[in-house]
């Protein structure tokens, strides 16, 4: 930690996590000219100091500010760390994976740009692809341009997590109808089910047709042609499981 007063806002004992957590700017440059550790971890807020642990660059991008984060990767901070050691700290997530959840594409860009692992797995297995597509509901459509750009850069559409859920599964359990145009786009399968659970993302979506959102990710998927009638063993239609659900969904 630094002692003192910070010239720059003043703050006693700025740091760099709390810097970047806060998009700091000229603080961090501060913090990284006077040598502070750059992969040192700090908690998420100041009122939860035994809580969740991220380092600086993980706290820039949960936050998005591209700015501070494009710091810290020019100052070597390691774009993919994962605090494997404490399950408790981060979960496993890496950068990409908080800045993919937020949906902060300019932060994800960066981090791409200095070559960080695209499809390391997190938190019970999840990709950063994962994360996008299980974003934050009110941050849809900037959680789509994020899985456009992960997509780009090679990120692997039928890559499963450790529940069986591909991205586009992810998708039509959340929702999350943007982020499945992308994935469609990218040639995901729309078929794709679920091995442990045994039901594909159509059933998934229409189980929840009450939902407009799910409704919407319904209808993506039978104009893709998913199976329309494809069900586990036993299990009504997915188109039958939507009309119980009292949707409407136009084929």
């Amino acid at each position: 930690m630094l002692h003192g007063a910070c010239p720059s806002c003043g703050g006693e004992g700025c740091t760099l996590a709390g810097a970047a957590r806060a998009g700091r700017d000229e603080c961090v440059r501060r913090c990284l000219a006077r040598g502070a550790l750059l992969d040192e971890c700090a908690p998420l807020d100041d009122h939860t100091p035994d809580g969740l642990a991220l380092t600086p660059l993980m706290h820039a991008c949960r936050a998005g500010h591209a700015t501070c984060a494009a710091l810290l990767i020019g100052a070597s901070a390691d774009v993919d760390a994962r605090l494997d050691d404490d399950v408790s700290a981060s979960f496993g997530r890496t950068a990409l994976a908080y800045a993919a959840a937020e949906g902060h594409a300019a932060c994800a860009r960066a981090l791409l740009a200095a070559r960080c692992a695209v499809d390391a797995a997190g938190w019970l297995g999840k990709s950063a692809l994962h994360e996008a597509c299980d974003g934050r509901a009110e941050r849809e459509t900037e959680c789509a341009e994020v899985v456009a750009l992960l997509v780009q850069h090679g990120a692997r559409v039928e890559l499963r997590d450790a529940l069986s859920d591909t991205p586009l599964l992810v998708c039509a359990r959340a929702g999350r109808a943007p982020a499945l145009r992308e994935l469609l786009a990218a040639h995901a399968d729309p078929s794709v089910r679920n091995a442990a659970l045994r039901e594909s993302a159509l059933e998934v979506a229409c189980g929840r047709a009450q939902s407009e959102a799910h409704a919407c990710v319904a209808r993506l998927l039978v104009e893709a042609r998913a199976g329309v009638n494809a069900a586990a063993d036993g299990a009504p239609p997915p188109l039958a499981r939507a009309c119980d659900a009292l949707s409407l969904i136009h084929i």
